[in-house]
């Protein structure tokens, strides 16, 4: 199945608790999916409120959800009736390009502007930005949190390396470099001791971890014609894919 229904780059894409798929654009849009059977789908909704492209959505809960765009804001959806509607907006000073809320109540995200990059730390009660972590190099178009183990998180880079950062001290703690790496923008966990990893080439690689390293294993070459943007599991255990060619794909 192939779903074309952004007129630019797909940024972004998961599925909601409640089984619906979500697409984030270039196009601006958040565009919400009802996968039926047989391989076909449904437009629930189409919603267009920032002014640039759109990077991540994250879930708050069953019925809110977060995004953060080039427009340098974080804005908050709630769940009214059958439509998700803009709550709030939180407005930085730089691009904000990944999202993720965490145990102790906030938000962690990551925020950059030419050659600055930095973590930062929101909190959702007070709706206040309250730290911030410098990173010493830059690394282009940094892109996804990765939630592993009970303290850590990883934060995957477009390029040959993986900084680790402690959230709940507020510090990065390690640097891992991958010399197979080719330009990574993602990673899903499939168990807790497998990877698949996405790239700017359109491919797919499987990688095995072993005591906190990332070892190689496997590749699908031109899995898409163009940068792979994001990788998921929905909840019947399919891989879905979209990409900069515009198409999302689902394997079996």
């Amino acid at each position: 199945m192939t779903i074309k229904e952004h007129s630019a780059y797909i940024m972004y894409l998961t599925q909601l608790k409640n089984g619906n798929l979500v697409s984030l654009g270039s196009d601006t849009y958040i565009n919400i999916y009802s996968l039926l059977d047989n391989f076909k789908y449904l437009v629930l909704q189409k919603i267009k409120t920032h002014s640039s492209r759109i990077h991540k959505l994250r879930e708050i809960n069953n019925d809110r959800f977060m995004t953060c765009s080039d427009d340098c804001t974080i804005k908050f959806f709630f769940k009214n009736k059958t439509e998700y509607i803009e709550d709030y907006t939180f407005k930085d000073d730089i691009i904000i390009n990944d999202i993720l809320r965490t145990k102790e109540g906030e938000i962690v995200y990551s925020a950059y502007q030419s050659s600055t990059f930095c973590i930062r730390f929101y909190d959702l009660k007070s709706r206040k930005k309250i730290d911030s972590i410098n990173v010493t190099s830059f690394y282009n178009g940094l892109s996804d949190f990765l939630y592993m183990l009970s303290k850590i998180y990883l934060l995957v880079g477009t390029g040959s390396s993986i900084l680790i950062f402690d959230i709940n001290q507020h510090r990065q703690i390690r640097e891992i470099k991958l010399e197979k790496a080719d330009c990574i923008t993602n990673f899903l966990k499939i168990d807790e001791s497998t990877l698949l990893s996405i790239d700017c080439g359109g491919k797919i690689k499987q990688w095995i971890i072993n005591d906190d390293n990332l070892i190689f294993e496997s590749v699908k070459e031109n899995a898409h014609n163009g940068q792979i943007r994001m990788i998921r599991r929905n909840q019947d255990g399919l891989i879905i894919t979209c990409s900069d060619d515009k198409t999302i794909k689902v394997w079996a």
